[in-house]
Protein backbone atom coordinates (compact mmCIF):
# COMPACT_ATOMS: atom_id res chain seq x y z
CA UNK A 1 0.00 0.00 0.00
CA UNK A 2 1.22 3.47 -0.82
CA UNK A 3 1.25 6.43 1.64
CA UNK A 4 -1.75 6.65 3.87
CA UNK A 5 -2.66 10.02 5.25
CA UNK A 6 0.07 11.73 7.22
CA UNK A 7 2.73 11.63 4.52
CA UNK A 8 0.86 14.15 2.37
CA UNK A 9 1.40 16.85 4.99
CA UNK A 10 -2.34 17.18 5.48
CA UNK A 11 -2.67 14.99 8.55
CA UNK A 12 -3.49 11.40 9.24
CA UNK A 13 -6.78 9.61 8.78
CA UNK A 14 -7.07 9.23 12.57
CA UNK A 15 -6.89 13.01 12.98
CA UNK A 16 -9.35 13.53 10.12
CA UNK A 17 -12.00 11.16 11.50
CA UNK A 18 -11.97 12.81 14.94
CA UNK A 19 -11.92 16.36 13.57
CA UNK A 20 -14.40 15.99 10.69
CA UNK A 21 -16.91 13.31 11.74
CA UNK A 22 -18.97 14.16 14.82
CA UNK A 23 -21.30 11.16 15.17
CA UNK A 24 -19.80 7.82 16.18
CA UNK A 25 -22.11 5.86 13.85
CA UNK A 26 -20.91 7.95 10.89
CA UNK A 27 -17.29 7.42 11.98
CA UNK A 28 -17.84 3.67 11.92
CA UNK A 29 -19.55 3.87 8.53
CA UNK A 30 -16.73 6.03 7.14
CA UNK A 31 -14.20 3.53 8.53
CA UNK A 32 -16.05 0.69 6.76
CA UNK A 33 -16.10 2.65 3.50
CA UNK A 34 -12.38 3.40 3.84
CA UNK A 35 -11.49 -0.23 4.58
CA UNK A 36 -13.53 -1.37 1.59
CA UNK A 37 -11.77 1.07 -0.77
CA UNK A 38 -8.34 0.08 0.52
CA UNK A 39 -9.20 -3.62 0.15
CA UNK A 40 -9.63 -3.24 -3.61
CA UNK A 41 -5.92 -3.68 -4.19
CA UNK A 42 -2.39 -2.68 -3.35
CA UNK A 43 -2.59 0.02 -6.03
CA UNK A 44 -5.12 2.09 -4.05
CA UNK A 45 -3.81 5.36 -2.62
CA UNK A 46 -5.63 7.20 0.13
CA UNK A 47 -5.25 10.98 0.06
CA UNK A 48 -6.51 12.59 3.27
CA UNK A 49 -7.53 16.16 2.52
CA UNK A 50 -8.79 18.81 4.96
CA UNK A 51 -12.52 18.02 4.49
CA UNK A 52 -12.61 14.72 2.63
CA UNK A 53 -10.74 11.55 1.74
CA UNK A 54 -9.98 10.69 -1.88
CA UNK A 55 -9.02 7.26 -3.22
CA UNK A 56 -7.11 6.83 -6.48
CA UNK A 57 -4.82 4.33 -8.18
CA UNK A 58 -1.81 6.64 -8.44
CA UNK A 59 -1.08 10.27 -7.85
CA UNK A 60 -1.01 10.71 -11.64
CA UNK A 61 -4.46 9.25 -12.24
CA UNK A 62 -7.63 10.85 -11.18
CA UNK A 63 -9.67 9.67 -8.23
CA UNK A 64 -12.30 6.94 -8.34
CA UNK A 65 -13.87 7.68 -4.91
CA UNK A 66 -14.20 11.03 -3.12
CA UNK A 67 -15.81 10.70 0.34
CA UNK A 68 -16.83 13.75 2.35
CA UNK A 69 -18.52 13.65 5.76
CA UNK A 70 -21.23 16.24 6.30
CA UNK A 71 -23.84 16.83 9.01
CA UNK A 72 -25.17 13.32 9.69
CA UNK A 73 -24.32 12.02 6.19
CA UNK A 74 -21.43 11.02 4.00
CA UNK A 75 -21.35 12.20 0.39
CA UNK A 76 -19.58 9.69 -1.83
CA UNK A 77 -18.67 10.62 -5.38
CA UNK A 78 -17.49 7.91 -7.77
CA UNK A 79 -16.33 7.95 -11.35
CA UNK A 80 -14.84 5.49 -13.79
CA UNK A 81 -12.73 7.87 -15.87
CA UNK A 82 -11.93 11.54 -16.05
CA UNK A 83 -14.36 12.04 -18.95
CA UNK A 84 -17.15 10.09 -17.30
CA UNK A 85 -19.84 11.77 -15.23
CA UNK A 86 -19.54 11.77 -11.47
CA UNK A 87 -22.07 9.64 -9.60
CA UNK A 88 -23.03 11.02 -6.19
CA UNK A 89 -24.44 8.87 -3.39
CA UNK A 90 -25.47 10.16 0.03
CA UNK A 91 -25.10 7.74 2.94
CA UNK A 92 -27.55 8.56 5.71
CA UNK A 93 -27.06 5.53 7.91
CA UNK A 94 -24.89 2.46 8.22
CA UNK A 95 -27.02 0.16 6.07
CA UNK A 96 -27.48 2.64 3.21
CA UNK A 97 -24.31 2.06 1.27
CA UNK A 98 -23.78 -1.63 1.42
CA UNK A 99 -24.27 -3.52 -1.83
CA UNK A 100 -25.13 -0.94 -4.50
CA UNK A 101 -22.33 1.43 -3.57
CA UNK A 102 -19.81 -1.39 -3.15
CA UNK A 103 -20.60 -2.58 -6.67
CA UNK A 104 -20.26 0.97 -8.03
CA UNK A 105 -16.91 1.50 -6.25
CA UNK A 106 -15.57 -1.86 -7.42
CA UNK A 107 -16.53 -1.06 -11.01
CA UNK A 108 -15.00 2.45 -10.80
CA UNK A 109 -11.75 1.01 -9.41
CA UNK A 110 -11.58 -1.57 -12.18
CA UNK A 111 -12.17 0.95 -14.98
CA UNK A 112 -10.14 3.96 -13.80
CA UNK A 113 -6.71 4.21 -15.41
Amino acid sequence: MIPIGGESGRGSYAEFRVRQIAEEEMRTTFDDLREFCLSLGSDVIEDVRPHRVVFCKSMNTRWFVDAKPEAGTITVKTREGWRDPVRTTIIKDRGDWLQDLRDTITQAHAKIR
